[in-house]
């Protein structure tokens, strides 16, 4: 529907370019399907990099609004190629706010890897996660918390029972670090700079198939002020067998997503 969308009568079915991959499948990847030299390499038709967006082309083409807070407070701009979601901060004593950003691709993993390279801010809850199609409420999150001086590292697994959350660390502001969520069937792990931080298992509630990421903010009344995403790029790339010289790691699916916090 969004192919259509911002294409018209354009079939998603064709290869207009000729280079093997479906126009659908290149929009979804944001390359150019009328360029065979722009193209989501891949094998038998399956695209290595199934879903992705630089942020040069509006970003209502691969993304909406999801999960929201009613009196949250949020916004969504682009500039120079980034995405820029702040979620303002309520007023003392109102409830904790939430608001986030769905990709508009579902997909399909066993096994599924997101990274995010950031440079953290000071304020609010920031997550990177991937929610179940079939059930929003069923979701892994890689989050950063903030605390005095820093922000806590937490691994979120919501399912039908509550939410269990497990510690991974702490982290100064103010310089690069990668924080990143790993899912190999129903195991979970958050890893800082590649280090495995925090494990647990999930229920199976959020499954493997139609596995939806998105972007979150959440913000409270005592944060020291409003929780502000600054993403640079988001892409998800399937890794196919055919292409693994290990084959007890084909199938993996990962998710890249590169983004700053911006400080207060």
């Amino acid at each position: 529907d969004a192919f259509e969308a911002f294409h018209g009568a354009v079939d998603p079915a064709n290869d207009t370019d000729g280079d093997g991959m479906t126009d659908l499948a290149e929009f979804k990847a944001a390359t150019d399907f009328q360029d065979a030299q722009d193209t989501p390499t891949g094998n038998n038709g399956i695209p290595d990099r199934l879903f992705g967006d630089s942020f040069v082309e509006s970003f209502e083409m691969r993304w909406s609004e999801g999960l929201t807070s009613h009196f949250a407070v949020s916004s969504v701009n682009q500039t120079n190629g980034r995405l820029l979601f702040d979620l303002q901060q309520p007023l003392p004593g109102d409830l904790c706010q939430t608001a986030s950003l769905v990709s508009s691709t579902a997909v399909h993993a066993v096994d599924l890897w997101m990274t995010a390279k950031l440079d953290p801010g000071t304020a609010g809850t920031s997550c990177i996660g991937i929610a179940s199609d079939t059930d929003y409420f069923s979701r892994a999150e890689a989050c950063l918390v903030e605390k005095s001086g820093g922000l806590d590292l937490e691994l979120r697994i919501t399912e039908a029972e509550g939410v269990s959350v497990t510690p991974g660390g702490s982290i100064a502001t103010g310089t690069d670090r990668e924080i990143g969520l790993k899912k190999i069937g129903p195991n979970f792990s958050l890893s800082l700079d590649g280090m495995t931080m925090a494990s647990a298992v999930s229920g199976g509630s959020i499954g493997d198939n139609a596995l939806r990421p998105y972007l979150s903010a959440e913000n409270c009344s005592e944060d020291s002020g409003p929780t502000e995403l600054d993403v640079d790029e988001v892409e998800v790339i399937f890794v196919p067998e055919a292409g693994l010289v290990v084959q007890l790691i084909a199938g993996v699916l990962g998710l890249r997503v590169l983004y700053r916090r911006r400080q207060s």
